[in-house]
């Protein structure tokens, strides 16, 4: 089997991996869903900040345009990670914490948000989905995937939570 290949989606906040992904609705094509997720601010861009000062933690409200394809599953995984028997993760050196919050912060991009475009969907394949224009993202959460197959998302902040 080949492995699935995952680019995190560029992003300035990161899925929390404590909470759930269960609020999700769906109307007309679009799918929404409430999720939680760390969302660095303002301060993030100042020289030797504080972690904890330059995040917020915030509800999020994520949208996915003409939707093809929702997947909502509780895999039983042993850790909080994703399989790497299935999935060819980026290479991200999650020991060295200092280097994971400075290169969020420099890019505004978090290095591994938990939501990643599949770049070789094998969903799209069983479904013969040949559009160039859907693209497949998978959604990492707590102990829950969410796979969906849009043309596109997009996102607001819904709440802040802190």
């Amino acid at each position: 089997m080949e492995k699935l290949i995952l680019e995190p989606v560029k992003v300035p906040w990161k899925l929390s991996a404590s909470d759930e992904i269960e609020i999700f609705r769906s109307d007309s094509g679009a799918v929404e869903l409430l999720l939680i997720a760390d969302l660095i601010n303002d301060h993030s861009k100042k020289p030797n900040i504080d972690v904890y000062d330059a995040i917020n933690i915030v509800q999020i409200c994520l949208r996915f345009r003409c939707v093809q394809y929702f997947e909502f599953s509780k895999p039983r995984m042993k850790q909080f990670e994703l399989d790497p028997q299935k999935y060819k993760l980026p290479k991200i050196d999650f020991g060295d914490r200092d280097r994971f919050f400075r290169t969020w912060f420099s890019e505004q991009a978090c290095p591994c948000p938990n939501m990643f475009h599949v770049r070789n969907s094998d969903v799209k394949g069983r479904l013969n989905i040949a559009d160039d224009a859907m693209s497949h993202w998978l959604l990492a959460g707590h102990d829950e995937l969410v796979n969906v197959i849009a043309e596109s998302f997009s996102w607001n902040v819904v709440e802040y939570l802190q």
